[in-house]
């Protein structure tokens, strides 16, 4: 499960924790930290800091699997800017024309970029969306770590608790506030939607 890389000449001058976060995106900065902090990440056999600048060639050990080995049977070997996490939540954000939950097998999707993510840091890949955003819906995700962290955001969200705010690009400068009562038409080709004014 460890690797040892060595340090590409042009991340020369740069700090050890940005150079591992280059190199695997998806991991969280948590677990990068706490492998500096432990002693567990080393440079040229020795403990580093965080903000040490590398020298190119120098050898980098880790505690987790290379980015090429990393990815196992994962299709799509992607990663999703991480937000907020904590041992019990994460939350992701999610961009337009990516579904959250494949309807296919072979299809790229939020969920499994999420267990992606997780195999990167070392941790179990049980991870459960708690809502959805549409394919042309750009936004947060929160994503359980637990069936029990699930249930009580999924009840919270059923209770309306949870506060959502939507925001849309228009054309022109709509008034302050209204209302638009008028049919949607989609289309089936942009895979969009827009208000018909006929």
């Amino acid at each position: 499960m460890a690797c040892k890389i060595t340090i590409s000449p042009s991340d020369d001058g740069r700090r050890l924790d940005k150079v591992i976060r280059s190199v695997w995106p998806g991991l969280p900065l948590s677990v990068i930290m706490k492998g500096i902090r432990t002693g567990s990440v080393r440079l040229d056999g020795k403990k580093a800091k965080c903000d040490l600048r590398v020298t190119g060639g120098q050898e980098l050990y880790v505690p987790w699997e290379s980015p090429k080995e990393s990815a196992g049977e994962f299709a799509f070997r992607r990663t999703l800017p991480l937000l907020f996490e904590d041992p019990r939540l994460w939350a992701v954000n999610k961009p337009v024309n990516l579904l959250v939950q494949p309807d296919r097998k072979d299809q790229d999707n939020g969920l499994d970029r999420v267990k992606y993510m997780l195999r990167l840091a070392g941790e179990e890949e049980r991870a459960y969306a708690v809502h959805r955003l549409d394919r042309n819906t750009t936004g947060v995700i929160l994503v359980a770590l637990s069936g029990v962290t699930l249930r009580i955001l999924q009840d919270a969200f059923r209770r309306r608790e949870v506060r959502k705010t939507y925001l849309a690009i228009v054309a022109g400068v709509p008034e302050r506030q209204g209302e638009i009562d008028s049919p949607l038409l989609k289309d089936s080709a942009s895979n969009t939607v827009r208000v018909d004014e006929a």
